[in-house]
């Protein structure tokens, strides 16, 4: 895996933590901020199986 894909993952997932957040900010239900906290973990959990996967050979 090249660096600009692990920058652009990045980014990404930057992006989508901040949508999340700012709907969060101006939604102010705590489970709702839950959920956004547990989607925004399996997405990065995600990105980091991924790239372990990729750096290791594994895919």
């Amino acid at each position: 895996m090249r660096i600009i894909d692990i920058v652009l993952a990045i980014l990404g997932l930057a992006g989508f933590a901040g949508f999340l957040g700012i709907i969060a900010a101006y939604v102010t239900e705590p489970v709702l901020i839950i959920i956004f906290v547990a989607c925004v973990a399996m997405a990065a959990f995600d990105f980091a199986q991924e790239i372990m996967k990729k750096r290791y050979g594994q895919g």
